[in-house]
C-alpha cells in the first residue's frame, strides 16, 4: 500500500512539472528584451515606399493607420502567436508626407520615421530635379543607422554635416561621377533627431542671375527613445 502511494506521488509530480514546462514555453525568453530587432524603409526607382522589419520571437503586431496625417504605427506586444519574424508593408506618400512608427510595449520604446518627398504621380518639370534613383534607411542592432542610395547617371555627390541644423546633407547636382551607389553609417546624437537631407541643386542655377535655393527632398527625420521622454 505504501509503494502504491509513493508511485502515485511520483506520477503527480511528473504531471505538475510537465504542466509548468508547457506554460513557460508561452513566455518570451527575455521579457526585458526589445521586441523589434531592426527595420528598413525603402524608396524604389518608381518612387514607391515600403518598410521591412524583423521581430524577435513571440511578438504580436497591431497596425494603426491615421489617414489625416498619413501615419502608419505598428504596436508590438509580447505573446504566443505565429506572427512572421520578417514583415514587409507597402506605404503611400500622400501630399508629400509619410510617417511610420513602432511602439514596443514590452520595454516602452518607440521609433518614428517622418518622410517629406514628392509623390511621383503628381510631378511636373518644375519639381525636384531627379538626381536620386533609390534609397534605403535602416536601423542597426548596435544603435546606429545605415543609409544606402543610388543616383541617376552623371550626378555628383557631396556629403556635408550641417552643424546649425544637426543634419546630414547629401548634395546632388549634375556632374561627372564614377559611381552611382553610396553607403554611409550615421549616428543619432543623444536627445536629438537624426536628420537626413537630400539637397538637389538645379542644373541651371549657375547660369541664372537670381540663383534659386536648392530643393531639400527627400527629408528623413528619425526619433527614438523611451516613451514619455518627449
Amino acid at each position: 500500500m505504501k509503494k502504491l502511494n509513493i508511485l502515485t506521488l511520483f506520477l503527480s509530480s511528473l504531471i505538475i512539472l510537465s504542466s509548468c514546462s508547457s506554460e513557460e514555453s508561452f513566455i518570451p525568453d527575455d521579457q526585458s528584451a526589445g521586441l523589434l530587432k531592426k527595420y528598413k524603409l525603402k524608396r524604389d526607382t518608381s518612387g514607391a515606399y515600403s518598410i521591412d522589419f524583423d521581430l524577435n520571437k513571440n511578438v504580436r503586431v497591431d497596425k494603426v493607420v491615421n489617414p489625416e496625417d498619413n501615419s502608419n504605427q505598428f504596436l508590438l506586444y509580447s505573446g504566443n502567436n505565429n506572427t512572421n519574424k520578417s514583415i514587409s508593408e507597402d506605404l503611400l506618400i500622400d501630399t508629400n508626407q509619410l510617417k511610420v512608427g513602432f511602439v514596443d510595449t514590452n520595454i516602452g520604446f518607440y521609433s518614428n520615421v517622418s518622410i517629406t518627398d514628392d509623390n511621383i504621380n503628381f510631378l511636373s518639370k518644375n519639381d525636384t530635379p531627379q538626381y536620386l534613383d533609390t534609397y534605403e534607411v535602416y536601423s542597426n542592432e548596435d544603435g546606429t543607422f545605415g543609409l544606402d542610395f543610388k543616383t541617376k547617371d552623371n550626378v555628383a555627390v557631396d556629403f556635408v554635416y550641417n552643424e546649425n541644423d544637426s543634419a546630414y546633407e547629401i548634395h546632388l547636382e549634375r556632374g561627372n561621377s564614377k559611381d552611382n551607389n553610396y553607403s554611409r553609417v550615421l549616428e543619432q546624437e543623444e536627445d536629438k533627431s537624426l536628420k537626413i537631407y537630400f539637397v538637389n541643386h538645379s542644373s541651371n542655377q549657375a547660369k541664372s542671375s537670381s540663383v534659386s535655393s536648392p530643393i531639400r527632398k527627400p527629408i528623413i527625420i528619425i526619433d527614438h527613445g523611451e516613451e514619455g521622454e518627449n
